[in-house]
């Protein structure tokens, strides 16, 4: 056996063994959450690791180094901005797609990494469907809008033009 499968068979028995990490007396209030934060207090019975309470968090209850940011499958998340980054990685790699990156420019990755069998996380196998729709309806929605701006525009400019015409009489004072 290889040392990271050793290695992922230690994370799974740590897994079972960590608790679940709250914040002190995050049971008694409501409007503490439910989470992990560093006790503050100075007789805190978390913050002194006494016996009965809570565990605190410490460097001994993390998984190995190696494996950290892993995936359960055991491949590693690459962060793509373009489509010349797809071209460069492995075959079936894990991919998460820019949050910077724009609806169009995603679909073309989505499409791309679906091509070359690449595994997407975090969006739906449908995305570019999906993506598409959404683009064509904003696109719909937008063309009414602005022939009705052109129009009301149009019949402004109109209303001008008919005030400032003077007739020959109306310019000249006596």
């Amino acid at each position: 056996m290889n040392d990271t499968a050793r290695l992922r068979k230690v994370k799974e028995i740590l897994n079972k063994k960590r608790p679940n990490f709250l914040r002190q007396d995050a049971h008694k209030k409501k409007r503490l959450a439910q989470v992990w934060r560093n006790p503050q207090g100075i007789q805190g019975k978390v913050k002194k690791a006494i016996k009965g309470h809570r565990p605190m968090v410490k460097v001994g209850w993390g998984s190995p180094k190696i494996l950290r940011g892993e995936l359960r499958s055991g491949e590693r998340p690459v962060l793509v901005q373009s489509i010349t980054q797809i071209e460069a990685l492995p075959q079936k790699s894990a991919i998460i797609i820019g949050r910077t990156v724009g609806l169009r420019k995603r679909i073309l990755i989505f499409e791309k990494a679906k091509k070359e069998g690449h595994k997407i996380l975090g969006l739906p196998e449908n995305y570019a469907e999906i993506s598409k729709n959404k683009i064509a309806t904003s696109k719909e929605k937008t063309k009414p809008k602005a022939l009705e701006q052109k129009v009301e525009s149009a019949k402004i400019e109109m209303s001008k033009q008919k005030t400032r015409v003077q007739t020959p009489n109306e310019g000249e004072k006596k």
